[in-house]
C-alpha cells in the first residue's frame, strides 16, 4: 500500500513539474513572439488551429485503420502525424 501511495505522490510531483515547465515554455514563446514583432495571440490561434486540424486528420486515419487513440498505438499515431504535417 505504501508503494502505491508513494508512486502516486511521485507521479503527482512529476506531473506538476512538467506542467510548470510547459507554462514557462509558453511564457518564453510569448516573449519571443513579441521580440519578433508577432502578436502572440494571433500566433497562438494559428498554432492551435493547425494542431486541431492535424489532430482531426490523425483521428480519422486511426479510425480508418480500425485503431483506437491509445498509448499502445503511439507509433501509428506518430506516423500519421508525420504524414498530415505536410498537408496542413
Amino acid at each position: 500500500m505504501l508503494k502505491s501511495n508513494s508512486t502516486t505522490c511521485v507521479e503527482f510531483v512529476s506531473k506538476h513539474i512538467r506542467t510548470n515547465s510547459y507554462v514557462d515554455f509558453m511564457l518564453a514563446a510569448v516573449n519571443y513572439c513579441r521580440k519578433l514583432g508577432i502578436d502572440p495571440n494571433v500566433a497562438m490561434e494559428k498554432a492551435c488551429g493547425k494542431f486541431a486540424g492535424r489532430f482531426r486528420l490523425v483521428e480519422k486515419g486511426m479510425k480508418e485503420k480500425g485503431l483506437e487513440m491509445k498509448e499502445e498505438n503511439d507509433g501509428t499515431m506518430m506516423d500519421l502525424w508525420s504524414q498530415v504535417k505536410g498537408l496542413l
